[in-house]
C-alpha cells in the first residue's frame, strides 16, 4: 500500500438494485459498494439484522485477503465459519476462537445469505458453517470494515 496526498476530481457512483458491485481501475477490479445500501456503523447495522443476516470476523490479513479478492475462502477443511452473534474484538476471541485467536476479532463482513444458501449449524451454539467460498458479490454485504462493535 502505497500513501500519497493530491488533488484529484472524485465520483460517487451508484449502481441501482445493486448493494456490491467490482470497480476496475487499470488491470485492478475493486470490491465496492453504494454508500446507500451499507451500514456505516454498529447501531445502523444492529437496525439491520435479519434471519439471514450471518458475520464472518478475521483479522487484518484477512480482511485484506477478502477485500482484495471479494472472496471469504475457506479453511482447509472446506469450511467458512459463521455467527449470527454481534461481538466485540475481545468477545469474539473468547466466544468464537475459545482464546487462540485474539486478532481474529478486528475486522467483520456482515451480509444477508441469499435464500438457499447453504449454511448450516455448526457444533458450537454460535457457530454456523458454510462449505466452500462465499464470494461477496453474491452476497448482500452490509457491512465491511474494522468491528463496529468494538
Amino acid at each position: 500500500i502505497e500513501t500519497r496526498t493530491e488533488h484529484a476530481t472524485v465520483y460517487n457512483l451508484t449502481v441501482a438494485g445493486y448493494h456490491t458491485y467490482y470497480v476496475k481501475a487499470a488491470d485492478t477490479d475493486f470490491l465496492t459498494h453504494n454508500a446507500g445500501g451499507a451500514c456505516g456503523d454498529a447501531d445502523e447495522l444492529a437496525d439491520n439484522l435479519g434471519e439471514n443476516t450471518f458475520f464472518h470476523y478475521t483479522d487484518g490479513d484477512g480482511f485484506d485477503a477478502i477485500s482484495e479478492t471479494g472472496v471469504i475462502k475457506p479453511d482447509s477443511k472446506n469450511r467458512t465459519y459463521l455467527t449470527q452473534e454481534a461481538l466485540s474484538s475481545s468477545e469474539t476471541n473468547m466466544a468464537l476462537h475459545a482464546g487462540q485467536h485474539p486478532d481474529r476479532g478486528q475486522y467483520l463482513i456482515g451480509f444477508n445469505a441469499p435464500e438457499g444458501m447453504p449454511i448450516r449449524k455448526g457444533d458450537q451454539v454460535n457457530e454456523f458453517i458454510h462449505r466452500g467460498s462465499i464470494k461477496l458479490s453474491n452476497v448482500d454485504l452490509l457491512f465491511a470494515g474494522s468491528n463496529p462493535f468494538g
